[in-house]
C-alpha cells in the first residue's frame, strides 16, 4: 500500500504505511529509504537526515544503500556528504562497478579530474563490461587535463564495449576533434550518425564540424537528410541559415534564419540573424529586430552587447553609449561594457567616464585595454602622472599591442620625454605588423 500511496502523491498516508512497516521490522531498508524520499519531497530536510543516518547505520556495506544515500545528499545540495558515503560504499564494496560510477561522476561533477581518474585504474575487464562509463566519465577526465591521447585511447575500448551507442561514438568524436584527428573525428561521427540519424545533436554538432573544416558540400549534405527527418526543427533550420552565412549567402540565411525564429526564437540565432541583415546594409531592420527582442528580453546581455557592438560600427556613438549604459543597468560589474561607456563618454563628461574607467580597473586591475583607456582618459583630463602610470604598465602588459604603445608615445611626448618616445617609436616602425601603426609612427618621429 505505501507505494500506492508514494505513487499518487498521498504523503500522508504512505508516511503511516511505511511507519507501519517499521514497527514490524524496525530495519526494513526499504521503508527506511522510502520515508527519506518522502521527507525530500515534504520539504523536511532534518527528518530526511534522520531516516538515512538510520539506514546507513543498519546496512553500512550495501551498496544500493550507499547509492541511494548519496543520490539523497546531492538532490540536498550536500555535495561533501555524498562524496564521503559513496567513498565509504567504495571502500566496503570495491567490486560495484555502479557504485564507484556514481563516485567518480561526483568527483567529475567537481572538477576533481584526478580522482576520477585514479578511481578507474586497474579496474577489471568485467567491471568495465559491467558499466562502460566508467570508461566514459575516466575518457571526459582525461580530455579535461588535455591528455588527448589517453582520452582517445579510453573512448576507443568504450566504443568496443559499446559498439551500438551513438552517444559514445559522439563524445570520442568531440575529442578527436579538440585532439586535432579530423579524419577520425569524421569517421566517429559518421558511426555516430548510422547508430542514432535522426538525433538533432549528433547532425548539428557534424554539420559544425564539417563547415569550420571547410567542407561545406558535406555540411548542407548532412543538413538535408537530418530536416527529412525532423520537419520543422527551428534547430536545423536555424542551421542551415548558418551554413549560407558562412557561406556568403546572406538573403537566403536571413530567410533560413527568420523561420528558424518564428517556429522557435533563441537568443543566439537572433544575433546571427541581425548579422545576416547587416552583411546586406539593412542595418535599420536589424536593429529592429533586436529591439522587437529586447521588448521581451530587456536583460538579454548578448543581444544588448550586439546591439551596442552595431551602433559603434555605425558610428553612432551617443546611441552605442546609451546601449552600453542599458548593458550597465543590469550587469552593473561588466567591465567591457564600463571600458566602452567610458571611453565613449570622454569628450561630454570626462569626469564621468574617469569614474567608469576606475570602476573597470578595480574589477581588472591588470587589463591592458582597461588600462589604455583609464591612461588616455587622464591625458584628457590633465592628469599626466596618472596617465603615464597606467600607459606604462598598459604597454608592458601588451607589447605586440602597437595601439597602445602608439598612445604611450604621444604620451611621452607631451611630457617632454622624447629619448624615450624616439626609442619606442622606432621600435614599433620595425615591428609593427600594421602598416598604418607604422605610418604613424613614422608621423611622429618626423614631428620630433
Amino acid at each position: 500500500l505505501a507505494s500506492t500511496y508514494l505513487a499518487v502523491g498521498e504523503w500522508d498516508q504512505a508516511r503511516r504505511e511505511l511507519q507501519g512497516v517499521l514497527q514490524l521490522d524496525e530495519n526494513n531498508a526499504m521503508a527506511l529509504m522510502n520515508l527519506s524520499r518522502l521527507e525530500l519531497i515534504t520539504d523536511n530536510p532534518d527528518e530526511v537526515d534522520g531516516w538515512l543516518s538510520r539506514v546507513l547505520e543498519a546496512y553500512p556495506e550495501r551498496a544500493d544503500v550507499a547509492l541511494f544515500a548519496g543520490d539523497m545528499f546531492i538532490r540536498l545540495g550536500r555535495g561533501d556528504q555524498a562524496l564521503e558515503v559513496l567513498g565509504a560504499g567504495v571502500a566496503a564494496q570495491p567490486d560495484s562497478p555502479a557504485l564507484r560510477l556514481a563516485l567518480m561522476r561526483q568527483h567529475y561533477a567537481r572538477a576533481d579530474y584526478d580522482a576520477v581518474i585514479q578511481l578507474a585504474e586497474n579496474l577489471p575487464e568485467a567491471q568495465l563490461a559491467a558499466e562502460p562509463q566508467i570508461l566514459e566519465v575516466t575518457a571526459l577526465s582525461h580530455a579535461k587535463k588535455s591528455n588527448y591521447s589517453l582520452a582517445s585511447a579510453t573512448f576507443e575500448k568504450l566504443v568496443r564495449l559499446q559498439p551500438d551507442s551513438a552517444r559514445a561514438y559522439l563524445n570520442y568524436a568531440d575529442v578527436l576533434v579538440v585532439a586535432g584527428e579530423p579524419g577520425r573525428a569524421e569517421a566517429a561521427f559518421r558511426k555516430a550518425l548510422a547508430l542514432d540519424p535522426a538525433n538533432v545533436v549528433i547532425n548539428t554538432e557534424f554539420v559544425e564540424f564539417l563547415a569550420r573544416n571547410g567542407d561545406m558540400d558535406a555540411a548542407r549534405e548532412v543538413l538535408a537528410a537530418a530536416t527529412e527527418l525532423n520537419e520543422a526543427s527551428a534547430v536545423l533550420i536555424g542551421y542551415q541559415g548558418w551554413i549560407d552565412l558562412l557561406d556568403k549567402q546572406y538573403p537566403a540565411a536571413a530567410e533560413k534564419l527568420a523561420q528558424a525564429q518564428a517556429i522557435q526564437p533563441d537568443s543566439a540565432r537572433l544575433v546571427l540573424l541581425a548579422r545576416a541583415l547587416v552583411y546586406q546594409q539593412k542595418n535599420g531592420a536589424a536593429l529592429a529586430v533586436i529591439d522587437s527582442w529586447l521588448q521581451d528580453y530587456p536583460q538579454d546581455q548578448n543581444v544588448l552587447l550586439h546591439k551596442a557592438g552595431l551602433l559603434l560600427a555605425q558610428g553612432e556613438e551617443e546611441r552605442a553609449l546609451q546601449a552600453y549604459r542599458d548593458v550597465l543597468t543590469f550587469y552593473p560589474e561588466h567591465v567591457p561594457s564600463l571600458n566602452n561607456a567610458a571611453w565613449l563618454s570622454r569628450n561630454v563628461d570626462t569626469e564621468g567616464a574617469l569614474a567608469l574607467s576606475r570602476q573597470a580597473l578595480a574589477l581588472r586591475p591588470r587589463d591592458p585595454f582597461v588600462l589604455d583607456t583609464l591612461g588616455n582618459i587622464e591625458m584628457l583630463a590633465g592628469e599626466l602622472p596618472a596617465a603615464l602610470e597606467h600607459l606604462q604598465l598598459a604597454a608592458q602588459l601588451a607589447p605586440a599591442d602597437y595601439q597602445i604603445q602608439l598612445h604611450l608615445a604621444a604620451l611621452l611626448l607631451q611630457l617632454d620625454k622624447h629619448q624615450e618616445a624616439r626609442t619606442l617609436l622606432e621600435t614599433i616602425v620595425a615591428a609593427a605588423d600594421s602598416p598604418d601603426y607604422a605610418r604613424e609612427a613614422r608621423e611622429m618621429l618626423a614631428e620630433l
